[in-house]
C-alpha cells in the first residue's frame, strides 16, 4: 500500500481504519475488495472520517492511487445484495449463488460495492458502520467538533450594523429606516424580524395594507443600497389586482417613495419580473400603468 496523502477540510479527524497492516490481522482487518465498473476488482483499505468514507486501493498498474470518497450525508442506501457479473457463464448458472456484497448507493447516481477477502462478520460489521454514520446521529459530523478556539473569520450577522454600513455616506439624503413592525412575523411571515423601508408618515402609508395587497404579504424592502445615490434593490411578491383590477393606494405611495429616493430623483421605477411571461404579463402592464 502506498503513502497516502489526502488534504482534509478543517476539523475532519480519523475515526477508524478497518483494514490496517499494523492492526491483528484476526480482528475487522480483512482485506476490502471495492467492485469498481472501471478497473474491475480493486484491492485496499477503508477510512473512516466524521465526514466522509474513503476508500484507497492499491495502484494496480496504475501510476495513481485509486481513492473513492463518500461524504455520509450524500449515501442514501446501505444493503447487502448479490454481487452481479456480466460473465455469461455464471448468468446461466442458476444454480449458482452469487455472494453477497455490501452496496452503497448515493444521491449522486454513484454504486459502491465492497466486500471482504475473508469475512469473518467484517462484512456485517461494515454495513452497520456505514449505516450508523450515514443515517445516525448527525452529532458524529465534523461540523458538531466543539473547538476552544473561536475562528476570527466568522461573524454575527447584525442588520443594523449593515445598515449603517450601505447608508453612512447619504447623510441627509437617505430616507431608509429599519422597522421592526415585522419583528413577531405579524407583518410577513416569510421575511424576517427588521426590514428596510423607507422613511414614510404612519398617516400616509400602512405597511399592513401594503402587504397585504402583495402574495404571501411580502411588501418591497430594500436588498441593497448604493452608497452614494441612495438607488436600491428591493423585492416583493406581485401585487394581487386580480380580475378585478384592484388598485392600492398605500402601494403606489411605497413604490413611488423607493423611485424618489434616488439621488438625483429618477424619472421611473424598473420592475422585473421573474415569474414565468403567461404568468406575469398582465400584472407587468398593470404596475407600469400605475407608476
Amino acid at each position: 500500500m502506498e503513502i497516502l496523502n489526502l488534504e482534509f477540510l478543517r476539523r475532519v479527524n480519523f475515526v477508524e481504519k478497518i483494514q490496517d497492516e499494523q492492526q491483528d490481522k484476526n480482528s475487522n482487518s480483512a482485506d476490502i475488495i471495492h467492485h469498481c465498473q472501471y478497473r474491475g476488482a480493486v484491492n485496499g483499505k477503508i477510512i473512516f472520517t466524521n465526514y466522509r468514507l474513503i476508500f484507497a486501493g492499491d495502484s494496480n498498474g496504475f501510476s495513481t492511487l485509486f481513492i473513492a470518497s463518500v461524504p455520509y450525508n450524500t449515501i442514501n442506501k446501505v444493503s447487502k445484495s448479490p454481487h452481479r457479473t456480466t460473465n455469461t457463464k455464471n448468468l446461466l448458472n442458476s444454480s449458482e449463488q452469487s455472494p453477497l456484497v455490501v452496496e452503497i448507493e448515493c444521491k449522486d447516481f454513484r454504486t459502491l460495492k465492497f466486500d471482504f477477502k475473508d469475512d469473518n462478520g467484517d462484512k456485517s460489521k461494515f454495513h452497520n458502520n456505514v449505516s450508523q454514520r450515514a443515517f445516525g446521529n448527525i452529532e458524529r459530523l465534523f461540523c458538531y467538533t466543539k473547538s476552544s478556539q473561536p475562528s476570527d473569520n466568522w461573524f454575527i450577522y447584525d442588520v443594523h450594523k449593515e445598515f449603517d454600513r450601505q447608508t453612512k455616506n447619504l447623510q441627509s439624503k437617505g430616507e431608509w429606516i429599519v422597522t421592526e413592525e415585522n419583528k413577531d412575523f405579524g407583518l410577513c411571515d416569510t421575511y424576517p424580524k427588521y426590514l428596510v423601508v423607507p422613511k414614510m408618515d404612519k398617516e400616509k402609508v400602512n405597511l399592513q395594507k401594503v402587504a397585504s395587497y402583495r402574495s404571501r404579504n411580502r411588501l418591497p424592502v430594500a436588498t441593497w443600497i448604493h452608497p452614494t445615490n441612495g438607488a436600491a434593490i428591493t423585492r416583493c411578491s406581485q401585487p394581487l389586482v386580480g380580475v378585478t383590477e384592484r388598485r392600492c393606494g398605500d402601494d403606489y405611495l411605497f413604490l413611488k417613495k423607493i423611485r424618489d429616493l434616488r439621488v438625483p430623483e429618477a424619472n421611473k421605477l424598473l420592475i422585473y419580473d421573474c415569474r414565468p411571461k403567461v404568468n406575469a404579463q398582465g400584472v407587468f402592464f398593470d404596475i407600469l400603468f400605475i407608476l
